[in-house]
């Protein structure tokens, strides 16, 4: 079986633009702080009153989050809450 030289080159891939064909590495991919079935608690946005524990459900896009009660039970009617309004538990 014949392979490619392409398929073992562990090297990093660089893309060389416009600015004197230096190469650059870009700013990091920002990443949520939790993960799903990650314990964390609730502050609703103005005040101090912390609810909770809950239970991340998903992570639809960074520092988005959809929190459960338990497996199976949807909290905040399945609505998205900020990264901002919630702690580790």
């Amino acid at each position: 079986m014949e392979s490619s030289d392409e398929e073992y080159d562990q090297s990093p891939k660089f893309t060389f633009g416009d600015d004197a064909g230096r190469t650059w590495i870009g700013k990091k991919a920002e990443r949520s702080k939790f993960r799903p079935f990650d314990k964390v608690y609730f502050t609703s946005p103005g005040t101090d009153i912390r609810e909770g524990p809950y239970i991340v459900e998903s992570v639809p896009e960074t520092g988005k989050y959809t929190l459960m009660v338990k497996p199976g039970q949807t909290a905040k009617d399945g609505k998205i809450v900020e990264e901002q309004n919630l702690a580790q538990a």
